[in-house]
């Protein structure tokens, strides 16, 4: 999202919502409201403050609906914006990021702060592979632990301990091969512990069943009777 040239305050019955202005190029007033709860407004050059609140007045409704859903989400930081906002999530949490000058060192974590070495604080992109390489590094170690808890109760179930591994998955939290190769996504370990939990059991169950039909959630009921709750909290996950 562009710097916005201006802030208007749209005010409705229950609240006063900021109207983040951007310059567009285009003839109508566009307006937007994004996943981190910000609302854009796309402004012609020929279009006035006046006219863009009208508009907005207009849209009020389907704005305060859009923002309520949005809001609804429990919103993590991601690697790509973690040093732009000074913030990551970790484990269903938020600490502070710190750039320091420095070459060679990885980024780690020290006294709640992920302390980011860059030879140039200029340099996003070098700064971003820092920050995602200290991730994946703590994704292994977390997954290690409750993997080794989660086999605590699936094998009761015949359940054996498969080979897996961490990588990188835009749309997915893990995912479970016909093999028996379980994969699981490096921001797992931006969510709260529990949900962690819930993706390893569900990957597990998989080795048993590699469908969804009763049989495999009866089995991952037996392991993780509130599954459901943890799904539900998962799916109102959103990393931006």
């Amino acid at each position: 999202m562009k710097p916005a040239f201006k802030i208007l305050i749209l005010k409705t019955a229950t609240r006063d919502i900021p109207l983040h202005l951007e310059r567009g190029k285009g003839r109508r007033v566009g307006i937007t409201v994004l996943s981190d709860g910000r609302v854009r407004v796309i402004v012609p050059r020929r279009v006035g403050l006046d006219q863009v609140l009208v508009f907005a007045r207009e849209k009020a409704g389907w704005i305060e609906r859009t923002l309520g859903k949005v809001e609804a989400y429990t919103h993590l930081i991601s690697p790509e914006k973690s040093a732009e906002r000074g913030m990551i999530s970790i484990l269903g949490q938020t600490y502070p990021v710190k750039i320091e000058p420095g070459r060679g060192r990885r980024a780690a974590f020290v006294d709640g702060v992920l302390i980011v070495p860059a030879a140039d604080p200029n340099d996003g992109d070098a700064i971003r592979r820092r920050i995602e390489s200290w991730l994946k590094r703590r994704a292994e170690q977390v997954l290690a632990m409750v993997l080794s808890k989660g086999l605590e109760a699936a094998s009761a179930h015949g359940i054996a301990s498969p080979p897996w591994s961490v990588r990188w998955m835009k749309r997915r939290w893990g995912g479970c091969a016909r093999d028996g190769r379980v994969v699981f996504s490096v921001r797992l370990v931006q969510t709260p512990l529990p949900l962690i939990e819930y993706v390893v059991l569900h990957e597990l169950c998989h080795l048993k069943h590699h469908d969804h039909g009763k049989s495999f959630y009866a089995l991952l009921a037996k392991c993780l009777p509130d599954w459901k709750e943890r799904r539900k909290a998962l799916h109102a996950i959103v990393v931006d």
